[in-house]
């Protein structure tokens, strides 16, 4: 039987699919369920939720970031349908930390609180505790949490949050990092969830969020958006402020929410006139005002002359009507599959967040961690910032690769709507580090999905693997990676293509035997340790796969030898 070769996919994000479309987009279903006595509830609004200072106490934002990292099953709760400010659910409680009240109140909850089920607390009041002291956090700020002492019904949970871990990277390629590490230490977000990167390490590491602050044209290229494209096809997701929102929209790699892109107008909005068309999404989770005139290059933008919406887009924050929406300056767009979580790319205006007593700054701030606390569908099982085992890429049709003979052969296809007009295949022999192998151009004028091949010589190969991936490019120098395949390498030399097994043996033994013996005459010997022949067979090669009868043989070593095809093969067998 000839040696299989195998041929298996590098790749390793476990997708995590659920009905997304009734979630990340506009008129999200509802998902009703009812929270027993004993649940705990996380405020986030401007009454239940404040700090020393009397404003929303962003703390809270690290508290849940606190309890993800150590396995709490948490829930975000939001309202479908609900009005801008409207309650999320009431319930009857108490409050639990940082300070006991001991009489049950009705509260309302909004703003997006997220709950804890009541099966699911033990010893999370210790785990808050922690966060507390961890931080070094005294008095009122010290996020609030509530008891729930009567079951609360019809709560609408939009995002359950189990085994969820948030993992960002702030990039850098703009050089401002610091306005959005700013947010993440106000918000207490411990440093081992996020890192500095590029845009560039979309594509080959784990993360499940990626923000670029502040990135102008002259920075920009297209290799950045086209990272961000793979990473956000994938279920990862993506968020641009200021100048980054117009440098992504409108790279020719990018238009991401849009077919032509946008042009910044930066309208002079009051924040009491600020419209916000989609309030019972989690990006626009907070209480009060946002103003989408603050500061910065790029605060608000409209459509550029002859683009419109695509990929999803909805605005969360503008100046016009509900029905009218502008000038914008927030909103979000989904790339990704419906059915999948996360492909969102996010955009927000204004340079910086500062303040934490304005509430255009605090909920600026707040939009920026509902982006982080977004579920996705990259990035959950991975470890934050490790390579990923492929390179993450716009996938192909089909991609397969087999040996055949001397030769590797790889065949692909690709849609009908493909803009490649070449295929680099690459070759390694480490998964790491790969080399050109050969071109294949396109064929053009096709209406329909196109099969391509390619046959790489592989006799020589001094390895028992081959890792393959293939690099398209269009005209314009754009490229994309294909995930890589690994060949598992037959070989061409019968000596090693010949195998034995079991071995050791008790009665019988299977000889593997190559293809190019088929047909041909063989001979066995099973020669002892002193060099005597105790057993011999004779015959045509009808199988590659054949049996000796061996169980009349003493126990002890002996050795094998087989001629075929003018070959003498030799091979060490034990029997029992």
């Amino acid at each position: 039987m000839k040696t299989v070769v195998l041929v298996c996919t590098l790749f390793p994000v476990v997708f995590f699919t659920q009905a997304q479309s009734s979630k990340d987009l506009p008129a999200p279903v509802a998902n009703l369920q009812t929270l027993a006595a004993g649940s705990y509830v996380i405020p986030m609004d401007n009454t239940l939720q404040l700090n020393s200072s009397g404003y929303f106490n962003l703390k809270s934002y690290g508290l849940i970031m606190h309890l993800l990292n150590n396995a709490v099953k948490v829930k975000w709760a939001i309202k479908a349908g609900k009005t801008k400010d409207g309650t999320d659910f009431s319930g009857t409680a108490t409050r639990l930390l940082p300070t006991t009240t001991a009489i049950p109140s009705v509260y309302n909850f909004l703003a997006g609180p997220f709950v804890i089920a009541a099966a699911d607390t033990t010893g999370v009041a210790a785990k808050i505790q922690s966060f507390y002291t961890s931080n070094g956090l005294t008095g009122t700020d010290r996020p609030a949490v509530y008891k729930l002492t009567l079951a609360s019904s019809n709560v609408d949970i939009r995002y359950d949050l189990t085994g969820f871990i948030p993992k960002g990277v702030i990039l850098n390629d703009g050089a401002n990092t610091a306005v959005h590490t700013g947010y993440m230490t106000k918000c207490a977000i411990p440093s081992a969830n996020y890192a500095i990167g590029s845009a560039t390490d979309l594509v080959s590491k784990c993360y499940t969020f990626a923000s670029e602050p502040h990135i102008d044209a002259t920075s920009m290229n297209s290799t950045y958006a086209n990272a961000v494209r793979i990473f956000t096809s994938y279920g990862g997701n993506f968020l641009a402020q200021c100048e980054a929102v117009l440098s992504y929209e409108n790279s020719t790699s990018g238009h991401f929410h849009t077919t032509n892109g946008i042009s910044k107008v930066n309208t002079a909005i009051a924040a009491s006139s600020t419209v916000y068309p989609n309030p019972d999404l989690a990006y626009s989770q907070y209480q009060a005002e946002f103003d989408i005139a603050q500061s910065g290059s790029v605060r608000n933008w409209v459509l550029a002359s002859g683009s419109s919406y695509q990929n999803n887009a909805h605005v969360h924050a503008s100046g016009g009507t509900v029905a009218s929406p502008t000038p914008v300056g927030a909103s979000v767009a989904k790339r990704n599959s419906s059915t999948q979580a996360g492909g969102l790319i996010f955009y927000i205006g204004n340079h910086e967040f500062t303040s934490t007593t304005s509430y255009s700054s605090i909920n600026g701030i707040r939009m920026y961690m509902n982006a982080f606390l977004t579920p996705t569908t990259l990035g959950r099982t991975c470890t934050m910032g490790s390579y990923l085992m492929a390179v993450l890429t716009l996938q192909l049709n089909e991609f397969s690769v087999q040996q055949k003979n001397e030769y590797a052969e790889l065949n692909w296809s690709v849609p009908e709507n493909s803009t490649a007009s070449q295929f680099i295949i690459e070759r390694s022999t480490d998964a790491v580090n790969f080399r050109e192998a050969g071109i294949v151009f396109s064929k053009t004028g096709m209406n329909e999905n196109v099969m391509y091949k390619f046959k790489d010589l592989v006799r020589k190969a001094n390895t028992s693997n081959l890792y393959y991936r293939i690099r398209s490019e269009d005209e314009k120098g754009k490229y994309e990676y294909s995930e890589v395949r690994v060949l598992k390498i037959e070989s061409t030399n019968s000596s090693t293509a010949v195998t034995t097994y079991p071995n050791p043996v008790v009665n019988k033994v299977s000889v593997s035997l190559p293809v190019a013996w088929q047909g041909k005459e063989i001979s066995y010997e099973v020669i002892d340790m002193n060099g005597k022949t105790t057993a011999s067979f004779n015959g045509a090669v009808n199988s590659v796969l054949q049996e000796l009868s061996i169980g009349h043989l003493k126990a002890g070593y002996y050795y094998l030898r087989i001629q075929c095809n003018g070959e003498t093969i030799n091979k060490q067998i034990l029997k029992k």
